[in-house]
């Protein structure tokens, strides 16, 4: 009987001597199960990185309706009665300052280097950077693909995030859980070249395909240390240390079913000779 979903995570967890019998159902298994941890890790990562942004807009949407923060985009150009507004949280960087344009938006990142994502409200634009995407935004293009009005103020902002928020959620968690599996699928390429090199030393003939299988079972490990540091850190990127960790798993379970093929060569022999007394 195959074992299930459940009880192959379970045991890639700790038992080495299952991994020759999960590399024997094929390379679509593999990937399927690729598949699932990714969806559980990058779902619980997703919904966690959601939860945190969810209170980030809250809170910029608390400063938004603080008739101290009065603002008015006309005629391409963003005025604000205060400036600047900083909001810096898990990673991310509201930054509002209408004194400064697009020219001063690298000097702005500079001073937040631990923060990957970001949002600059400038006098003559926007710059974002969130989930790998971005760009640099004037005020036409903004008006014409989000507000669609001639002047933009408090009220129609907070009534736009509003609207968008109830998407952001799921958009966030699907984002993170194809990023997870892509990363495995493509991490996976670079630990089956190591694990070639190192069955190599270990003077064993293994398929690249066998091994490929290999790095995504062996990806079990890795992929649950790093969901604490994933949650904690949430700006650091794991993709290096996951690949190196993984080649590693992999190295050690190679050298465990070296041994156990010795193992069994010398018991084989063990049990020749004494079929010669019998």
């Amino acid at each position: 009987m195959k074992d299930n979903f459940f009880v192959k995570f379970k045991n890639c967890l700790h038992r080495l001597d299952k991994f020759p019998q999960y590399i024997d159902q094929g390379i679509g298994k593999a990937i399927l199960y690729g598949f699932l941890i990714s969806l559980i890790f990058g779902g619980i990562l997703g919904i966690y990185n959601s939860y945190m942004t969810n209170g980030l807009i809250n809170k910029a949407t608390t400063e938004i309706n603080n008739p101290e923060y009065a603002f008015n985009i006309k005629d391409n150009t963003f005025t604000m009665a205060k400036n600047p507004i900083i909001i810096n949280q898990n990673g991310n960087l509201i930054y509002i300052n209408d004194k400064k344009t697009l020219d001063d938006a690298n000097d702005i990142i500079n001073e937040y280097p631990e923060d990957n994502s970001y949002m600059l409200v400038l006098k003559n634009g926007v710059k974002i950077q969130s989930l790998g995407m971005g760009g640099n935004y004037d005020y036409n293009q903004v008006n014409s693909k989000i507000f669609n009005a001639k002047e933009v103020n408090n009220e129609t902002l907070v009534q736009t995030i509003q609207s968008a928020k109830k998407y952001y959620f799921g958009f966030i968690t699907i984002y993170s859980i194809i990023n997870r599996f892509i990363n495995l699928i493509i991490d996976s390429l670079f630990v089956t070249v190591v694990g070639l090199i190192v069955s190599i030393f270990l003077g064993m003939m293994v398929k690249p395909t066998a091994l490929y299988s290999l790095s995504i079972y062996a990806a079990t490990v890795p992929f649950l240390l790093s969901l604490p540091i994933g949650i904690l850190y949430p700006s650091i990127s794991l993709q290096y240390p996951l690949i190196i960790a993984t080649a590693i798993y992999v190295a050690i379970i190679l050298k465990h079913i070296k041994n156990d093929l010795v193992n069994r060569q010398r018991n084989n022999k063990n049990n020749n000779r004494l079929n010669r007394f019998l």
